[in-house]
């Protein structure tokens, strides 16, 4: 047996999976104990998530573009060793996999490392499979593993209980208040106006904070379903805009809808398209000045809705283009103070948008304004006429304004 073949021989019967995958992340070469591990078939020439057996690539159908390969911690580790050249060692991950259409989250141990071939650079993936261990130290923490999605659970329902219900209880107050205010007009009238408009503007200021991270975190576990139904998206664009113009005009901006529709409908979950108009909206109105102008543009070309938010105001410098719908980024957060803001909103749009299969980005340049453009693609097969009428929420559209200073 020459040097070649046993090496060939000890990478495929070394009782440790490894994997070898290029920088497009697509599996080069794989031994038998990966393959094992991972149930996988034909591995060779796939993307990491078809070889893993990954959920969210068995629902979906593709890895890399789903909105859980951006939370993937295989993927992670993978991305980061190519870029920062620095191997990683004995971490601890438990993906959720489908073997024989049952779901598994088995306990894996990975380690990797960079090597170069042919002036290529490759990472080497060292996986164990610690689920059936016997080693007392591994079954405790295998044991923590598996009650963590059950602790997530449980913190999703206390914060929604503990923030939620007494923030309640202070808009039912302010809302008791304003009216007693309101019917008894005296010489105080105007201090107990101002003070209940601050009590209530912060009110809704701590509710779109809150939604935003139950949101957020509920999407990154990938517990946020979407309910599509029915909908004339050109009369639920418009609606949105119309009811948020006084607002608007208040804080002294122009705003223009536009759209080449009368009419387009579209089966799509309303609330996150809500969402996503208004966050891009509220966006605008904080990185402009008053005076400026925003403009919402509609249209439909070939089988996709575009949907334009454009401003003349600040602009965004070109190396932020990214990382602005990132979690909790803000462009120069302590040297603006014209608003406030968890850094959410964005990234909020993004992920929502990912839900709905779409693309979004952002086309700016510094003091030229900015114009973020949303692309949805229409399913014909859901188009259906008989749809219902679409009202606004006016809590949504007051809590998205909150945070903006007159």
């Amino acid at each position: 047996m020459n040097n070649k073949d046993l090496l060939c021989n000890i990478f495929d019967n070394i009782p440790i999976g490894l994997i070898i995958v290029n920088e497009d992340l697509k599996v080069i070469d794989v031994n038998d104990t990966a393959i094992r591990i991972f149930h996988s078939e034909n591995p060779i020439g796939k993307n990491g998530g078809e070889v893993f057996n990954c959920m969210y690539t068995s629902i979906k159908g593709t890895c890399g573009h789903n909105l859980a390969c951006n939370i993937c911690e295989i993927r992670k580790i993978v991305t980061d060793t190519f870029k920062y050249r620095i191997p990683i060692c004995d971490l601890h991950i438990s993906p959720d996999l489908v073997f024989d259409n049952k779901l598994v989250k088995p306990i894996l141990r990975f380690s990797t490392s960079l090597v170069t071939l042919h002036d290529q650079e490759y990472v080497v993936l060292r996986i164990e499979d610690l689920t059936n261990t016997k080693d007392d130290t591994y079954k405790m923490y295998i044991d923590k593993i598996r009650n963590y999605d059950k602790i997530q659970s449980e913190l999703f329902s206390n914060i929604s209980h503990e923030l939620k219900t007494p923030l309640n209880l202070l808009f039912s107050s302010v809302q008791l208040l304003e009216m007693y205010s309101n019917e008894n007009q005296g010489s105080n009238s105007e201090i107990h106006h101002k003070t209940l408009n601050v009590l209530k503007k912060n009110c809704y200021r701590l509710s779109k904070t809150i939604d935003n991270l139950l949101d957020t975190f509920k999407i990154s576990l990938g517990e946020l379903t979407l309910k599509k139904e029915s909908l004339n998206i050109v009369e639920a664009i418009e609606k949105i805009c119309t009811t948020m113009l006084p607002s608007i005009e208040k804080l002294n901006r122009q705003f223009i809808f536009t759209t080449n529709l009368e009419e387009k409908v579209i089966s799509i979950d309303k609330d996150a398209l809500e969402k996503i108009i208004i966050n891009l909206i509220s966006n605008a109105i904080k990185f402009t000045c008053p005076d400026d102008t925003i403009i919402v543009k509609l249209y439909c070309r070939k089988d996709n809705i575009f949907i334009f938010v454009k401003d003349n105001g600040k602009g965004i410098p070109k190396d932020k283009h990214e990382i602005i719908f990132e979690k909790f980024s803000q462009i120069n957060p302590l040297l603006n103070r014209y608003h406030e803001g968890s850094g959410l909103g964005l990234s909020l749009v993004k992920s929502l948008v990912d839900l709905l299969d779409g693309h979004v980005y952002v086309k700016s340049k510094v003091n030229h304004g900015s114009t973020f453009i949303v692309k949805l693609s229409i399913d014909s097969n859901h188009e259906n006429f008989d749809y219902p009428d679409y009202i606004p929420s006016m809590d949504k559209i007051c809590a998205s304004l909150a945070d903006i200073y007159e």
